[in-house]
Formats: C-alpha cells, structure tokens, sequence
C-alpha cells in the first residue's frame, strides 16, 4: 500500500486542578460577545439598516461604560478574537441562509442568528476562551514576565505551556502534545471552579493512500445492537450491543433527576444546574466518550485486518425528528444516543489508515443484504 507524508490535528484534553479560577475572564469574555450581539441584532432586524463590520463594531464597543473593565481583565487582544469569533458566527450564519434558500429540504428549519450566551455556572453567565499559537508561550523556551513593576526571565520546561499575562501568567502542563507543534487552544468552564484546557497540536505521520480495491464493509447503527456489521468477502457478520450506552443513559437520567429532586427540597433558585449537577454532566461526557472511541477504534481494526478500503455507514438524517420519539421509554433510548459523534470518530480513525468512509441513506445498509443484489 502506498504511503505518503501528512500533517494531522489531534487534540489534548487537560483538566486543570480543581479551584482554578478564571470565572471572572470568560465572564468577561460572554459578556463582550452578548454585547457584540446586542448591537448586530437589531441590524439584523431592521430592513432599512446594514450590519457593522469588525471597525465600526469595534469602534461601538469602545463607547460602552464597562470597556475600561474589560480591557483590564482580559486585554485588547481578548477583545479582538471575541471580535473575531462573532464575525465568523454572523458569516456562518449568513452562508448557511444562502444555502436554505436553494434547498431548504437540508435543514430542519430556518437558520437562526447568533443568539446570546446564556450558559451559568456558578450563577455567572461563562463562554469558551480562544487562544491561536501568538497569545501562547510554548516551552521550552525563555519568557520575560511583568512581576511587582518590574520584569523577570523565565525558563519554561518543554512539557509546560504559559498563558497570557491578563491570565496571570497560568502554566499549564501537558502530556500528549509535548514537542510537537500547537495551533490553538481552548479554555472550556465546565463547572464550578473547574476547566478544561484543549490544546489542537500538529502531528507529522505517514498515512496510507487510499487505492480502491471493491472491498467494502457496511455498518447500520441502532440500540439493541449498537453496531452491525457486514462486508462482501463472505467474513462473519459482527455485533455490537448497545447495552454499555444504554447502561449511561440510564445512569445518567436516574442521578439527574434525584439530583433535581434534592436541589428542589433544599430551595434551589435553578433546580437545573449546581455543583453534584456539574459533576455528574462532565463524567457521563467523559464515560460517553471512551466507550464511542472504544468502539470505533475496534471497527477500524477489524476492516484493516481484513484489508477493507470502503466503509459505508447507514444514516438517517431525521432519526430523532420522528413519531416515534414521543413515548418516554423510546426517548430515553434514542433521543440521548451519540450517533454522530459515533460515526464522527469512525471517519477520523478510518482515515487515519487509509480507509475510506461515508455515510448514506439507511435502507442502503438496513434489513438488505448482498444476496438482494
């Protein structure tokens, strides 16, 4: 099989011990973009008025009462990716209306504007922080740092990364990445005095090419069996149940509503969100995520282990839009399965060995067979 040279964005996942606290930034930096979205709105709204472009916009934000406090706590350069973010939002959601107009059959509904951030943890209203590879200090290397009115040299370690001085100078060790090149990351609130640091890093591998050879397997997806699959070299069919995601769900929905319950009886302003809430939420997403990789990587190595070079993967794009979601107990097991994010892992690993992989119609890959031609 032929080989070639790649360049692949994988990403690392850290969480920063438990009490950081950068509640106040991304406080700061929702309530700049829900500002931003005040402003372009009603723009928006009014046939007989144009939307402002990133000056003009900029220019409006400077004139508000708590810009002096906003440039204090995360700095004009945190402004201007939260700028840039809302840009990118409001052009996103202008090309996807140009889209719904020719064929409105790809959509569920119209597309809405960006609306404003209303997400609270810890009763403050927080959003995700960007940072690109300029605003980062990346070790090892020797940094200077304004400490006390003065400035003090640092050497950082190569498994250390530094965060903007607006950040205090936060330090941020990582496993994964370590010597290899950073893109971007992310700082993600997902609880009370608790984040979560994504770095995308760049990979150089050698990737197989993809050379057709009419070896092809097919997968349909459902919840008794998570997957099945068949291919058209006359190997034995393989199942997957979908118990362990099922056994989530189901996990999941009993401790969220005794947790809703209790917060109920102690007089919770917000039954809906809390600490024991935050926990429960941000380990149901880590178990989910295992058990999909689990799988995916066990899908890819049995089509490479039988030398398959096309995946076809069975999608119904309005499965959860049906009928048959409104019983509780149907709800429960289909509405909550990550299917997407299921075939979204399938595609990256399979691409990862030169496997091709798509997804198409279901009827393609359910209750047919090769024998039906």
């Amino acid at each position: 099989m032929k080989q070639e040279d790649t360049r692949i964005i994988r990403s690392e996942r850290i969480k920063l011990p438990k009490g950081t606290d950068f509640s106040e930034h991304c406080s700061v930096v929702a309530e700049v973009y829900n500002c931003m979205n005040s402003i372009q709105r009603p723009l928006y709204y009014d046939p007989q008025s144009s939307m402002l472009d990133s000056t003009p916009l900029m220019q409006v934000l400077k004139t508000q009462d708590d810009f002096s406090q906003w440039k204090d706590t995360i700095g004009n350069w945190m402004i201007d990716r939260t700028l840039q973010k809302n840009r990118f939002d409001w052009s996103t959601f202008f090309s996807s209306l140009k889209v719904f107009f020719k064929d409105p059959q790809k959509f569920l509904g119209r597309p809405q504007p960006p609306g404003y951030t209303k997400r609270e943890i810890d009763g403050r209203v927080q959003k995700v922080i960007y940072f690109d590879k300029n605003t980062l200090r990346v070790g090892p290397s020797e940094v200077r740092m304004h400490v006390e009115n003065r400035y003090i040299c640092a050497q950082l370690k190569k498994n250390e990364i530094m965060l903007p001085q607006t950040f205090d100078n936060y330090i941020v060790k990582r496993r994964q990445s370590i010597g290899k090149e950073v893109m971007c990351a992310y700082l993600k609130p997902i609880g009370t005095k608790r984040y979560e640091f994504i770095i995308n890093y760049v990979v150089e591998e050698t990737k197989p090419v993809f050379c057709q050879s009419y070896r092809v397997a097919a997968i349909d997806l459902g919840e008794v069996k998570l997957i099945t699959m068949v291919d058209n070299i006359g190997s034995k069919p393989v199942t997957i149940s979908g118990g362990p995601v099922k056994s989530i769900i189901y996990w999941f929905n009993k401790r969220f509503a005794k947790i809703q319950e209790s917060y109920a009886k102690q007089g919770f302003t917000n039954p809906k969100s809390g600490p024991a809430l935050e926990r429960l939420l941000m380990k149901r997403e880590a178990r989910m995520r295992n058990l999909l990789h689990t799988v995916a990587k066990k899908v890819v190595q049995w089509c490479v282990d039988r030398n398959i070079d096309t995946i076809v993967i069975g999608l119904n794009p309005n499965w959860k839009q049906g009928g048959m979601t409104a019983r509780a107990n149907v709800r429960q097991n289909h509405q909550y399965f990550p299917f997407r994010q299921l075939i979204d892992y399938i595609k990256d690993k399979a691409e990862l060995k030169g496997i091709h992989a798509f997804t198409v119609e279901e009827d393609h890959t359910s209750k047919c067979s090769f024998l039906d031609n």
